[in-house]
């Protein structure tokens, strides 16, 4: 080869070397960037302004409820536990119980306690209360001892209605001397079975209500009701120890109601699977609200299980499921079911499905589509998967930033104070890609309001600011996200004093303070565990005995176990126990966790004692190396 020829060779393959290079570094990268930002500005677009028309027409979910009623009264809404209930069915009863509320005093933002297990009484009663402009108020119906006293009375209710339910029930009456000068009533959930009442005082509203007028009730009396107002109180827990009411805003529920219907694909021929609770926020706005506003039937389940979850899709048809993580674990770990694959479910959404089982759920069941979603109930960060990417919560595109008022980024943390890291200048500092940063979302007046009920000062440790210039103000979500090189997220870890245990958020300062009430306690530090393949994270308790002695005998454990049971809800119950001759805090006197946390409870990196709940005696008992292999290989179940 002559010398102009092997230049021009050279000259070609550099300029193919060149055109390669620049197709995967910058265009190839471009275009697939452009592609989802394609797929997704203009679905964004046009929920904008469907929301837009939501806020302008609706001051209230009842104008949505009144809007469908019109389009299907004679359609069914609820099934449930072989009872069906039409839109006009829900209509007239709610009248009625908001006819019996105002006769006895209910008035605009006056505030009822729910204690009520998921039924249709839960729905009449919540329609009836945003009827009439009163604020329901969904309590954990789990709750037991000083936890469902302090939510009870933090909300300032005018009155209580306590399902008949065996369980709830009880945990109320147990209560009940604390509830004076409250009037409470009974509501049977349980159709036409005999209920017994526990306390004769308790009037059973279902009886009273018979007599009552279903005459429609006056939109006179929620005139008053803005977007500001509440539309029901929702209870979290965090890391002040006991659960918070957080104000969920007409303008959220209206919000949440004016998108989730389009996302979700739905329309008056949709049937929702709903198993999750409805006092949770998933269980209201993707079951209840997403109902209310698309006409779909609703097949109610009082609680989840499992076992029966593919038979009851198959019998009704069921054709949209809202999820938490553990909920398509718990699926996945039944055998199979004959016509599993012949089901009509088209859309499984909600948040928590883990990477490991994604592509087998999806796969074994045929789902055509999993939409996985980020947010919290009183924060402002909200991400939404979309294009079923695997793992994925969303995108954090700088595209998608710029159109987003209330823009979130992903920045430097710190693990101990649960607080972002600032530069020389004392601002944040965002990650790089693949980085784990902690979830900031922007505030904007149009949406800045208080987030929990009478408590300001929670308020403020939840916001951040002079974040990036001064005088910004962000939202510290207190989770850490990771995102890859085409902006997807992914949820990592939670931080703070809070972890997640059975899509519940466990405060490690209520549990400590539970097992501080036993004189042989002297201290408590509560943390979660990160074990195998199990989502979140399960509760340990390392204990400190006012004795000195390192070890608990029989009878502190049953002590222990039967404290637990009687105070706390069963997700809140440590698993496993650790008795320390010393606590070791930090330079601020705060309990240490990160080592703890880092050893778990393998017997073979702790030297202290070790106990577990054990399955068979449903007790704490000695953790052994053969206990542990046990629950290592999943023959001993958590």
């Amino acid at each position: 080869m002559d010398k102009d020829n092997l230049a021009a060779f050279t000259t070609t393959t550099a300029l193919i070397g060149s055109s390669i290079l620049l197709w995967k570094k910058l265009f190839k990268p471009g275009l697939q960037l452009m592609y989802y930002e394609l797929k997704e500005i203009p679905k964004f677009i046009s929920l904008g302004k469907r929301m837009m028309h939501y806020i302008d027409a609706y001051n209230d979910i009842i104008g949505v409820f009144e809007r469908t009623l019109k389009f299907h009264a004679n359609k069914t809404m609820v099934v449930f536990e072989g009872r069906s209930y039409t839109f006009a069915d829900a209509n007239r009863i709610s009248n009625q119980m908001a006819n019996f509320f105002l006769m006895q005093g209910i008035k605009p933002n006056d505030v009822v306690a729910l204690v009520i297990s998921n039924s249709p009484e839960f729905i009449w009663i919540f329609l009836a209360l945003r009827k009439i402009g009163a604020v329901p108020s969904l309590l954990n119906h789990s709750l037991q001892g000083k936890g469902l006293i302090h939510s009870i009375r933090i909300c300032d209710p005018r009155m209580i209605l306590v399902d008949t339910y065996k369980s709830i029930q009880k945990n109320v009456y147990n209560v009940k001397d604390e509830m004076k000068g409250i009037p409470i009533f009974a509501v049977n959930t349980e159709g036409d079975r005999d209920v017994i009442i526990e306390e004769p005082t308790w009037p059973l509203l279902n009886r009273l209500i018979e007599d009552a007028s279903d005459e429609p009730i006056s939109p006179e009396h929620r005139s008053s009701i803005t977007h500001k107002d509440n539309t029901c109180y929702i209870y979290t827990s965090g890391t002040t120890g006991l659960p918070k009411a957080v104000n969920f805003y007409v303008l959220k529920s209206i919000t949440l109601m004016s998108f989730v219907s389009p996302i979700m694909e739905s329309s008056s021929n949709t049937i929702i699977y709903l198993a999750l609770p409805l006092y949770h926020t998933s269980g209201l706005a993707f079951g209840l609200l997403h109902g209310l506003d698309s006409g779909a039937k609703i097949i109610l389940k009082r609680k989840f299980t499992a076992s029966k979850f593919w038979s009851d899709c198959c019998e009704h048809n069921v054709t949209f499921v809202p999820y938490i993580g553990e909920f398509c674990r718990y699926i996945l770990a039944q055998p199979d079911y004959p016509h599993q694959k012949s089901h009509k479910v088209k859309i499984f959404c909600g948040n928590g499905l883990g990477r490991d089982i994604w592509q087998e759920f999806k796969e074994r069941y045929r789902i055509p589509k999993i939409i996985e979603l980020y947010g919290s109930t009183e924060g402002n960060c909200f991400l939404i998967n979309l294009q079923n990417k695997i793992g994925a919560i969303g995108r954090l595109s700088p595209l998608m930033n710029m159109l987003r008022p209330n823009k979130m980024y992903l920045v430097k943390y710190d693990l101990d104070s649960a607080q972002p890291i600032r530069n020389e200048n004392g601002r944040c500092i965002p990650v790089n890609e693949g980085e784990v940063g902690l979830l900031i979302g922007k505030c904007i007046p149009e949406t800045d309001f208080q987030m929990y009920k009478n408590r300001k000062d929670l308020d403020e440790a939840k916001f951040i600011r002079n974040v990036f210039v001064e005088g910004d103000k962000y939202f510290n979500s207190g989770d850490l996200l990771y995102m890859d090189s085409d902006y997807f997220a992914y949820f990592s870890d939670r931080i703070g004093d809070t972890f997640r245990w059975k899509g519940e958020n466990v405060s490690t300062l209520e549990v400590a303070n539970v097992f501080r009430e036993l004189d042989f306690i002297n201290d408590a530090n509560i943390y979660g565990v990160k074990f195998a393949n199990y989502p979140g994270r399960v509760g340990m308790a390392s204990l400190l005995f006012s004795s000195g002695k390192h070890h608990a005998t029989d009878e502190q454990l049953a002590q222990m176990y039967e404290k637990c049971q009687k105070s706390l809800p069963s997700y809140a119950i440590p698993h496993f126990l650790r008795i320390q001759s010393d606590m070791n805090l930090t330079g601020t006197f705060k309990l240490q966790k990160r080592a703890l946390q880092e050893e778990g409870f393998n017997p073979n990196l702790v030297c202290d004692p070790l106990y577990y709940i054990s399955p068979t005696t449903k007790s704490y008992v000695p953790l052994t190396k053969d206990a542990y292999t046990q629950i290592c290989i999943g023959k001993s179940k958590l």
